[in-house]
């Protein structure tokens, strides 16, 4: 094949951190909001219209903490306790670290990996080619997901997993991939990477001199002029594309 390393985003990418994140904060709802509002024989409120202003705020404070303007706990807070306000609730921030320390405690037992990430994997070790993980997040929680899909050291190894926080900087800085290039061993333009974010992954990918290949699971068209090398919309569809190209 082309390449001799192929590295991955992780969440939406190896599995589906959506489907994780919904099912994740749901619960946590049901088991801190709602006590929360019988407590204080507040008004009830259906998760479905709470979560939709949250996703919201999610949304809202991503950017001021993607630049670096604010910390990981204090975007955490401010999605929560936005919400919470929206619907005339008072809050504070001992609720909302409580709330988020449930959800980093159980966000890991709703991650089910891709029904292809394993044969893809195996496949990419029996061919020789090297693989790594790229992933924006926090390290304990991003570890967890790894193992939790069945990513262990005999698949990947630990030099090989990038983690932003871990490491002070992220996608879509180069030098993550100019770092993960030199952990790797290989020249950049010998070294394929696979994600579903346009902003982090493809423009990243390409501007530190690698290809990218663009998981469009969600059918989001690309932002910038970079042109990936093939775009999917499944990792079965990437495993078949890497097939038919070695």
């Amino acid at each position: 094949m082309k390449w001799k390393a192929v590295c991955f985003d992780l969440d939406n990418t190896l599995y589906s951190h959506e489907k994780a994140f919904n099912q994740s904060i749901d619960y946590c709802y049901q088991h801190e909001v709602i006590p929360f509002l019988k407590k204080y024989n507040s008004a009830p409120v259906s998760f479905e219209d709470w979560f939709f202003i949250f996703k919201k705020n999610c949304d809202r404070f991503w950017g001021v903490y993607n630049e670096g303007t604010i910390d990981v706990v204090t975007y955490r807070r401010l999605r929560f306790e936005e919400t919470m306000h929206a619907f005339g609730f008072r809050t504070n921030d001992s609720l909302a670290d409580r709330f988020h320390q449930r959800y980093d405690d159980i966000i890991d037992t709703f991650s089910e990996p891709d029904e292809a990430l394993l044969p893809l994997m195996q496949w990419l070790k029996h061919h020789q080619i090297k693989t790594g993980i790229i992933s924006n997040g926090m390290p304990q929680k991003q570890y967890r997901q790894l193992k939790k899909i069945g990513l262990n050291k005999e698949m990947i190894k630990k030099e090989h997993i990038l983690i932003s926080e871990e490491i002070g900087f992220a996608k879509p800085e180069a030098k993550i991939f100019i770092m993960m290039a030199d952990e790797l061993g290989e020249k950049a333009n010998s070294c394929l990477f696979v994600g579903d974010s346009w902003e982090q992954d493809v423009v990243g990918a390409k501007n530190a001199g690698w290809e990218a290949l663009y998981l469009n699971t969600r059918k989001i068209p690309g932002t910038t002029a970079h042109e990936p090398i093939h775009e999917c919309e499944s990792l079965g569809e990437v495993f078949d594309w890497l097939i038919d190209n070695s």
